[in-house]
């Protein structure tokens, strides 16, 4: 699907939804709130201009409110949308703050306490988590000098205390911003007047970031008994996997004549009494990062 054809459904869905509200369908609102959901993730992967994407947040914020504000018309939880927005809001962080770790949108971005104190001119090693692609320094001056990142015969400034106000720094990176370090073993070069003091408090450096699998489908059925007026109770971590072995977070649709509620990773179903048959939900499972949705049956007897 072109970046086009992507923003072109996002506006489908979303205007659908606002019909679906205006209709008092909040069942079909909500389904369709997923499907959006989805949608934007693929735009947020997209190589859409950043505005695109800040805009696409603010509207699914809004669809959110709107779906909120129907909660009480409609027997799908407050805490399932919650959880939803969940999945949005650290999709937002993914996107535009990166400096949560593990979560940047192609690097992972690690910060690294070195706590190095340096009162003379000299080496310093220090030994990373992995290459790093970019390399900042947060610590203060007392004095002047000059920080560097060596890299065989060459330094790389990263900061020189000339250009600060008070001898403090924070994310420093003057040559250092981007950087091809073949190992995590790096080599800082401090350069510093006579009687001067350097603090290195932390380092901040993004890495390679390793590929991302989705959660998968583990269970042996997707076929599950109720009573009516009994509550079904599933723990999803138990047909749900996560290769990564990253935490999941979990959301469920409902279906008329069934109180669906979720409880961190307890799925509680409780059909009404008078009701009998096969009905339809979907189970969804997140990382934080990719949706996995499963529909399965609920057969009511």
């Amino acid at each position: 699907m072109t970046d086009e054809q992507l923003v072109e459904q996002f506006v489908d869905e979303h205007a659908k939804i606002e019909q679906l509200l205006e209709e008092e369908k909040i069942k079909e609102a909500k389904q369709t709130y997923l499907d959006l959901l989805e949608t934007y993730k693929q735009i947020q992967q997209s190589k859409l201009e950043q505005y695109h994407k800040e805009l696409a947040y603010d509207q699914l914020n809004d669809i959110f409110q709107d779906v909120n504000r129907a909660k009480e018309r409609v027997q799908i939880p407050y805490n399932l949308v919650i959880a939803g927005v969940l999945v949005l809001a650290l999709g937002m962080l993914v996107a535009f703050n990166p400096t949560i770790v593990g979560f940047a949108s192609l690097h992972d971005e690690i910060s690294q306490p070195v706590d190095l104190f340096i009162d003379r001119s000299g080496i310093h090693q220090i030994t990373l988590k992995d290459k790093p692609l970019t390399l900042k320094a947060t610590g203060t001056f007392n004095g002047a000098g000059k920080l560097f990142l060596k890299q065989g015969e060459t330094f790389h400034l990263i900061v020189d205390s000339s250009t600060l106000l008070d001898g403090n720094f924070e994310n420093a990176c003057d040559e250092t911003c981007e950087v091809n370090h073949g190992s995590n073993n790096i080599e800082l070069f401090a350069e510093l007047e006579e009687g001067s003091t350097l603090t290195v408090g932390s380092l901040l450096y993004k890495i390679p970031r390793t590929d991302n699998s989705a959660p998968v489908w583990s269970g042996s059925t997707t076929q599950f008994s109720a009573q009516q007026g009994q509550t079904l109770t599933l723990n999803l971590n138990e047909h749900f996997s996560d290769s990564d072995g990253d935490p999941l977070v979990y959301l469920s649709t409902t279906e008329a004549g069934l109180q669906v509620t979720v409880q961190n990773e307890k799925v509680l179903i409780t059909p009404q009494s008078g009701i009998t048959g096969a009905k339809q939900i979907i189970f969804i499972a997140s990382d934080l990062e990719m949706l996995t949705k499963v529909p399965v049956t609920i057969n009511v007897g």
